[in-house]
């Protein structure tokens, strides 16, 4: 069996006249947002050993606080450009791609993929909130395995 949290990153600070979408911070509250939900994965026992991360600030933040919370090494996460800006058949590439050897990961992203993703692979609707997380379980033995439809929505924490 193979599970899987999808992450969304905390509330991020409004994009300043110019500035990059991109390189937008996490606000105070995004990151009280991100510590919650990050306790009560840990709290229920929800440990991943690995976590994927886009590389936008505001995504590379959560990632950082969930890591710490989640006590997995900083060094355990793997920053994917690819999961940024992205459609839902990227996100299923990279969970296709993580190693068999790991039977619980995260992937910390952004909507609307990450709730297309949990639809696709789950039949659930979700719309996730700053920070929110969805839990997904997986019959199958290999990550390559997993295809729309064959996951089952879990559990669902919210800030």
């Amino acid at each position: 069996m193979k599970k899987l949290i999808l992450l969304r990153h905390g509330q991020a600070r409004d994009s300043e006249s110019g500035s990059l979408d991109y390189i937008r911070d996490l606000t105070d509250i995004g990151k009280i947002e991100v510590t919650r939900t990050a306790k009560q994965l840990f709290e229920e026992n929800f440990l991943p050993k690995t976590i994927i991360s886009s590389t936008a600030k505001r995504a590379v933040i959560t990632s950082q606080i969930a890591s710490y919370v989640l006590e997995i090494p900083e060094a355990q996460i793997d920053y994917r450009h690819t999961l940024y800006n992205t459609l839902f058949h990227d996100y299923l590439d990279c969970i296709r791609g993580i190693d068999d050897s790991i039977d619980f990961a995260m992937i910390v992203g952004h909507n609307p993929v990450i709730s297309q993703t949990v639809t696709y692979l789950s039949a659930a609707q979700y719309m996730f909130p700053t920070a929110g997380a969805a839990i997904l379980h997986f019959e199958n033995s290999t990550w390559n395995s997993i295809s729309i439809g064959n996951g089952t929505l879990f559990d669902l924490i919210q800030p």
